[in-house]
C-alpha cells in the first residue's frame, strides 16, 4: 500500500463537503454485464472529531464494517492523554448501512482486521502503542505493543496458532487470542512494514524498512527461523496460494520467494520510471496484480501470471487520472461478486477531484470504469461485503465510506 499511515491529516469539523460522483467511460468488454457504480455514501465523522477515516474491516460474524478514525494528533506518546480526543471505531451494519456505533479506542487507529476464531476486531493505535480488540460495539481490551513505525498494513493473524502479529519499528508482537496479551516480542531486521500468512507452512513473513530495508523475516510461531535478501525499499508482500510463494514487492522489482526453502526463485523488474506502490491477488485467474506509477502522470498496473513468473498484461489507467500529476496507488482489492479488481488512487500534488477508483476486469485484463470525484480528494481503504457483493471504499477528508455495487 502507499504511505498515507504516515501522513495525519486535519480537518475542521465545520468543513462541509459536498460528495459529487462521476463515472469516467472506457471501452470494455461484453463480459462486464453491469458497470460499477456508487449505490450510496455512509458519514462515518463524529461530531466534534477530526474523523480521517482510513483503514475499514469486515466482521462476518455480525455483518458489520469497521472503519478506523485516525483523530487527533499527539507528537509524541506520552504527549496522548485525557485531554485529547480520543480515536473512533465507525460501526456500520451493513444490513441499514447505516453507523450504529462510534466507539472511542486509543490514539492514532491505524490498521485493522477480524480474527475469526474469537469474533473480534483489532486496531492497533500507532500513536499510543497499543491494539484496541473490539467485540461488536465494545471494546474488551487493550494491549500494549512494541514502538509503532507508522508503516501500515502491520496486522495478520495466524490461524494455525490463534496469534496475532503486530508490526512495531523494530520487532514484532505476538498476541494470543484466547487471552489477549503479548505472549512474545520478536525482532526483525527493522520497522515491520507489510506481513502476510503463508498457509502452506505456517509461517510469517515480514517486510522490513527503516533498518534493513531489503530484508523478509521469516516468523514462525514466536521465533524467526529465515531471512530472505530481495530488492531494496520493500513496500509490501502478498501469498500465492497457488504455488506457495511468496511476492515481495519492493520499489523497483517484485521477488518471489519459494515457500518451502525460502529462496528467492525469480524478479521482475519494474519498468524504467515507475515505482511499484500496490500489490494484490486474483483467486479467479490466479494472477497477481502490481500497480505503480511514476511522479509526473503514468499510472498503470501489471498482471503477472504465477505459473511463468512474466508479466502477462499491462492496463494503463492515465486515461482515468486525465494526464493530473503525481498518481499514487493506494489499495487494490479483488471482488469475488463481480471478478474485478479495485484499485483506490489519490494524486500527490491534489487539486480538485484529484484521486479516482479504478475497477479493472480480471477476464480481459482491462478497464471496466473509473470512479472519480470532483471534490474527493482520493480514496484509500477497501472492504468486500460477501452478503450484498458491495465494495466498500473509504474517503479520509470526506469522512466518508462509499458503497460500490456492479448489480
Amino acid at each position: 500500500m502507499g504511505a498515507f499511515s504516515s501522513k495525519i491529516c486535519f480537518l475542521s469539523s465545520s468543513v462541509l463537503l459536498l460528495l459529487v460522483f462521476s463515472n469516467f467511460s472506457v471501452p470494455t468488454s461484453a463480459s462486464a454485464a453491469f458497470i460499477p457504480r456508487i449505490a450510496g455514501t455512509i458519514h462515518v465523522r463524529y461530531d466534534g472529531g477530526f474523523g480521517v477515516p482510513q483503514y475499514i474491516a469486515y466482521d462476518p460474524s455480525n455483518k458489520f464494517m469497521y472503519v478506523a478514525n485516525t483523530g487527533f494528533y499527539c507528537p509524541t506518546p506520552q504527549g496522548c492523554n485525557a485531554s485529547n480526543e480520543r480515536s473512533k471505531i465507525a460501526v456500520i451494519d451493513t444490513l441499514s448501512n447505516k453507523v450504529i456505533a462510534l466507539v472511542p479506542v486509543g490514539y492514532g487507529a491505524d490498521d485493522i482486521i477480524y480474527n475469526p476464531s474469537n469474533k473480534e476486531v483489532y486496531v492497533v493505535n500507532i500513536l499510543n502503542d497499543t491494539v484496541s480488540v473490539l467485540k461488536n460495539t465494545k471494546v474488551v481490551a487493550t494491549i500494549v505493543v512494541g514502538p509503532q513505525c507508522f508503516c501500515g498494513q502491520n496486522l495478520l493473524y495466524d490461524p494455525s496458532n490463534n496469534l496475532l502479529y503486530v508490526g512495531n519499528t523494530d520487532s514484532v508482537s505476538a498476541i494470543n487470542g484466547s487471552t489477549n496479551t503479548v505472549v512474545a516480542t520478536i525482532k526483525v531486521a527493522g520497522g515491520a512494514q507489510s506481513l502476510t500468512y503463508d498457509a502452506a507452512n505456517h509461517e510469517i513473513y515480514v517486510a522490513t524498512v527503516f533498518g534493513a530495508s531489503d530484508t523478509v523475516s521469516v516468523i514462525r510461531g514466536t521465533k524467526v527461523v529465515a531471512s530472505v535478501i530481495v530488492g531494496p525499499f520493500l513496500e509490501s508482500m502478498m501469498y500465492d496460494p497457488a504455488n506457495k510463494e511468496v511476492y515481495a514487492m519492493s520499489e523497483y522489482n517484485i521477488s518471489m520467494i519459494n515457500s518451502f526453502s525460502n529462496t528467492v526463485i525469480a524478479t521482475i523488474q519494474m519498468p524504467r520510471g515507475i515505482i511499484a506502490e500496490v500489490i494484490g491477488y486474483d483467486q479467479a485467474n490466479k494472477e497477481v496484480y502490481v500497480g505503480g506509477a511514476n511522479d509526473v502522470d503514468v499510472a498503470q498496473v501489471f498482471v503477472i501470471s504465477v505459473f511463468s513468473h512474466t508479466v502477462v498484461a499491462t492496463i494503463d489507467l492515465s486515461g482515468i487520472n486525465k494526464g493530473r500529476p503525481g498518481p499514487f496507488l493506494n489499495y487494490i482489492k479483488y471482488s469475488p461478486g463481480d471478478r474485478n479488481m479495485y484499485v483506490s488512487a489519490e494524486d500527490l500534488v491534489g487539486g480538485g477531484g484529484a484521486g479516482f477508483l479504478a475497477v479493472l476486469s480480471s477476464t480481459t485484463d482491462s478497464v471496466v470504469t473509473g470512479i472519480t470525484s470532483m471534490t474527493l480528494p482520493y480514496p484509500l481503504g477497501l472492504a468486500y461485503d460477501p452478503v450484498s457483493t458491495k465494495m466498500y471504499v473509504v474517503y479520509p477528508t470526506a469522512n466518508a465510506v462509499a458503497l460500490i455495487a456492479s448489480d
